[in-house]
């Protein structure tokens, strides 16, 4: 079974995510331990691809596509933008960083995720869940 949903580049847009997310909960019998993990990792990766992908252009979208494998869930979010250089990102637990009131999205769905890989340069991030 694979779903989709496509959104405007909105910050409010990511509710439709998060009902999203939770239909396919459901649907697919999520522990309450795997829903919350999967639910903060996107609703991070929404957060970024709207903010840093698609800079907040409300006139690009956010894709977010659900697949149930066999033995894991798969995740998709692709922006509009340019990308980014994943290297570059700082390591939000180094302590020049502790106190930097952003930096932590890409922290968080590294943790919860099982996998996490980038493609078409850091435009779409697949986050993979096991089962």
């Amino acid at each position: 079974m694979s779903r989709s949903i496509k959104i405007e580049s909105k910050i409010e847009k990511i509710n439709d995510v998060e009902k999203f997310v939770k239909k396919i909960s459901h649907e697919n019998g999520f522990s309450k331990a795997q829903y919350i993990k999967i639910v903060l990792s996107i609703t991070e990766a929404i957060n970024n691809a709207i903010k840093h992908g698609n800079n907040g252009n409300e006139n690009k979208y956010v894709v977010v596509h659900f697949k149930n494998l066999s033995d894991s869930y798969a995740f998709t979010v692709k922006d509009e933008g340019q990308g980014f250089d994943i290297k570059k990102v700082e390591n939000p637990t180094e302590q020049k960083n502790i106190k930097k009131e952003s930096g932590r999205g890409l922290f968080i769905i590294k943790n919860y995720a099982d996998n996490v890989s980038f493609y078409n340069n850091g435009t779409i991030i697949k986050l993979i869940f096991k089962k």
